[in-house]
This record gives structure tokens, sequence and C-alpha cells, in this order.
């Protein structure tokens, strides 16, 4: 759930924020379902969400999720 306005329009100057985690989708805890749900909640306001993360795998690039969330998942 996002507090206060999420209203684009509200927006003066758009940042492009980058998280970095250990783990991220599709290894889901909660620090990974924080990290996730407060990036929807910048993204509803307007910003850009980067998350940065290691591979799980073979599983490496760019994802992108919901609403644009981009997930580069290094090797």
């Amino acid at each position: 759930m996002c507090l206060g306005n999420t209203n684009r329009a509200a927006i003066i100057y758009q940042q492009v924020i980058n998280m970095v985690s250990d783990f991220f989708f599709p290894n889901m805890g909660g620090v990974e379902e924080h990290i996730f749900n407060l990036s929807q909640c910048l993204i509803s306001r307007g910003h850009k969400v980067i998350v940065l993360t290691h591979s799980y795998g073979l599983r490496v690039g760019i994802r992108y999720m919901t609403n644009g969330l981009k997930v580069i998942i290094l090797l």
C-alpha cells in the first residue's frame, strides 16, 4: 500500500532510483517483497526504479516486471 499523493502530476522531479539486493524474484522473502512493494509505490509516484541483483543459475540479463520495474540480473 502506498501512502500519500500518488498523482503523477504532483511530481516535480522524476528520480531514477537503483535498489541493490542479494536476492530478488524468483527467490522472494521479506526483504525482497519489501523492495518490490517500495518500488511499486515509487513508480506510482512517477519515479523510475531499477533493481540490481545477482543471477540464479543461468538467469541473467534485464527483466521487466509490473508497472515497468526494471530488474538487472548480473552473473
